[in-house]
């Protein structure tokens, strides 16, 4: 399931905007909260412990026991698997 297929509009992220932060944080929650399977997750090399990912997403993946725990990590520029 995408975003699209539940209308929500992401708007650009904007940390000096409390909505867009909002609107993200809950977009990353509901997307790890509902994934299956083997997670591939591309990440980026300035991915810092206050990220969107690190803050909301990883901990979600890890509570979600219909994941794979076995998280693949592939950074962007290379498409090499990171671990």
């Amino acid at each position: 399931m995408s975003l699209d297929d539940i209308g929500m509009e992401m708007p650009e992220f904007d940390l000096t905007n409390q909505e867009s932060i909002n609107t993200w944080e809950s977009a990353s929650l509901a997307t790890a909260e509902n994934a299956s399977g083997q997670l591939h997750v591309i990440m980026g090399e300035d991915c810092h412990k206050g990220s969107v990912y690190n803050r909301i997403e990883r901990n979600a993946i890890i509570k979600n026991t219909d994941v794979n725990q076995d998280v693949d990590f592939i950074d962007p520029k290379s498409h090499k698997h990171k671990c």
